[in-house]
């Protein structure tokens, strides 16, 4: 039972391991007239619909 349990595990780790990294495309963030400022930090968010 043990050593089912420790090939499993083994298995798991192996596969998280060894997945490949995407590649990283070019994010640009951009502020719309939708977006509102958190005060006192540097966030900025679209409140949702209805949110007042």
């Amino acid at each position: 039972m043990k050593k089912n349990i420790l090939l499993i595990l083994i298995c798991i780790a192996i596969a998280a391991c060894g997945q490949k990294q995407q590649s990283r495309e070019n994010v640009t963030n951009v502020l719309t007239e939708n977006h509102r400022e958190v005060k006192g930090t540097k966030l900025s968010l679209i409140p949702p619909t209805g949110f007042s």
